[in-house]
């Protein structure tokens, strides 16, 4: 398919942020995302959810912290990305591209409202949004 996208940034927002203040950082600290994107071609809306959440290493169900933002991208013409069944099924670029704005966002959002916790210097590493596309 050689169609263009369309977009633009309708909203960006937080959805949840919560710190567990009772864990002490007595060691490292891993992270992993989760993402959750749902498109609705009638209203040309995309959103994507990124949900990141930091544990301790050798606790992986030790959160320390968690955070969701969302970002809602308005497309034009969004129903020519979409199947038979209306599922939406943008070519990889596209969504390579989205995702990386809403890692993006996600990251800028958490930076500013983790920064008045005691765990402020936990931030997103830059990641490859195309490793995190599945195909």
């Amino acid at each position: 398919m050689n169609e263009n996208l369309e977009i633009a940034i309708e909203k960006i927002q937080e959805l949840d942020f919560h710190v567990n203040e009772d864990i002490e950082l007595n060691g490292d600290i891993q992270f992993y995302l989760q993402f959750e994107t749902r498109g609705d071609a009638a209203k040309g809306k995309i959103n994507i959810d990124v949900r990141s959440v930091f544990h301790l290493k050798d606790k992986p169900g030790s959160q320390v912290l968690t955070h969701t933002a969302r970002t809602v991208f308005q497309a034009k013409d969004l129903s020519k990305f979409c199947d038979s069944d209306g599922k939406l099924n943008l070519p990889e670029q596209y969504a390579t591209t989205l995702l990386g704005i809403a890692i993006t966002h996600a990251r800028a959002l958490l930076s500013q409202t983790s920064a008045r916790s005691r765990f402020g210097d936990l931030i997103i590493p830059i990641v490859n949004p195309t490793n995190c596309i599945e195909t």
